[in-house]
């Protein structure tokens, strides 16, 4: 008598998707990208810090827009920030100035994606 094989059944973890959870939770239902949070990095040309600051950006602001600032290019700039660089705006709020870790520029960009979903 034959026995037909089965595959044994495996448990699938919570947080894997099946079908009828969204695939890619960041996009809404019309399948658009939500909200893209902006990242301003104000700095100068010959500044350590403000290098340090724009590539620890680069790297954990993933899927954000990220500008980069020098603020000698303005008088304006030059008086709200003079010794205060490298500064870090997100969506308008600063997060960091002179010293920058990485965490928080992580967490602002978090916070500002969750703000816009849910309607703030």
């Amino acid at each position: 008598m034959s026995r037909r094989h089965r595959a044994p059944r495996v448990r699938l973890p919570a947080w894997l998707p099946r079908p009828g959870r969204a695939w890619l939770p960041w996009l809404d239902r019309t399948g658009s990208r939500g909200h893209v949070p902006e990242v301003v990095v104000y700095g100068r040309a010959r500044c350590g810090l403000c290098r340090r600051a724009e590539e620890l950006v680069a790297r954990e602001a993933a899927g954000a827009t990220v500008r980069h600032v020098d603020v000698d290019t303005s008088e304006e700039l030059i008086d709200r920030y003079r010794v205060r660089v490298p500064v870090v705006v997100v969506d308008g709020v600063e997060v960091a100035e002179l010293e920058v870790a990485a965490g928080v520029v992580r967490a602002a960009v978090r916070d500002a994606r969750r703000s816009t979903e849910l309607g703030g």
